[in-house]
């Protein structure tokens, strides 16, 4: 058995390498996907919003009445700021106060016009973030976010769902090796 194995291994390598490969892409692809459709909604959302402002509405006529603690909500929320980065208002909380979104974060909406971005305010608190710098008047921010948890629970399944096929794959491979071997 231990000489089959041996004289399969030069060519099973190739074959584990391939699908390896194969699956690790499949991996990447699958797994970027699932992230960036996170951001579709709040793209959305916050183009629309900067559109309106630029036209001169008011910033806070399109923060919702209804507070949303991001900490356990998958609801989206929004919040506009100044030109300064300072929080004019907002729809969501954390620990009962307004999140602050990082300086970093709006130096470079402010440079690129936009950010789309994973922020995570605290350690069990994962958010997908667009931000967008509007310029009417004053000039400001608005962003939008919901929460990753829904997403991150379906890459995850969807990571033991490759891990298995690689296994099982790399498994049916070997066996047939070893049958065809030993049937010669």
């Amino acid at each position: 058995m231990k000489k089959i194995i041996i004289s399969i291994l030069p060519i099973f390598l190739p074959f584990a390498l391939t699908v390896t490969l194969i699956c690790g892409l499949f991996y990447v692809c699958l797994q970027q996907n699932y992230r960036m459709n996170a951001n579709d909604p709040q793209i959305q959302i916050a183009e629309d919003i900067a559109t309106q402002l630029n036209k001169g509405n008011p910033p806070l006529y399109y923060i919702p009445s209804i507070k949303i603690d991001i900490s356990n909500s998958l609801g989206t929320f929004i919040s506009v700021y100044d030109e300064n980065g300072k929080v004019l208002g907002s729809s969501a909380l954390l620990n009962e106060k307004i999140p602050q979104i990082p300086q970093g974060v709006i130096t470079s909406t402010r440079q690129n016009g936009e950010s789309r971005l994973t922020w995570q305010p605290e350690g069990n608190v994962r958010i997908a973030l667009v931000m967008v710098h509007y310029k009417q008047a004053k000039g400001g921010f608005v962003a939008i976010g919901r929460s990753l948890k829904e997403v991150e629970i379906r890459i995850e399944n969807m990571t033991k769902m490759v891990f298995i096929g690689w296994v099982l794959t790399l498994f049916s491979v070997f066996s047939l090796l070893y049958i065809q071997k030993k049937l010669h």
